[in-house]
C-alpha cells in the first residue's frame, strides 16, 4: 500500500493508462478470438 502512496500523481496516471490499454488490448483479442469461432 505504501508503494502506491510514494508514487507521484503523474506517474500513477501513466500506470493506470498503461494497465487500461493492456486490459483493452486483451479484451479486443478475446473478442476477435470469439469471432473466429463464429466464422
Amino acid at each position: 500500500m505504501t508503494s502506491i502512496e510514494i508514487i507521484d500523481s503523474p506517474t500513477r496516471e501513466v500506470v493506470i493508462i498503461y494497465l487500461k490499454d493492456r486490459y483493452l488490448a486483451g479484451a479486443m483479442l478475446a473478442f476477435i478470438d470469439k469471432l473466429s469461432y463464429l466464422f
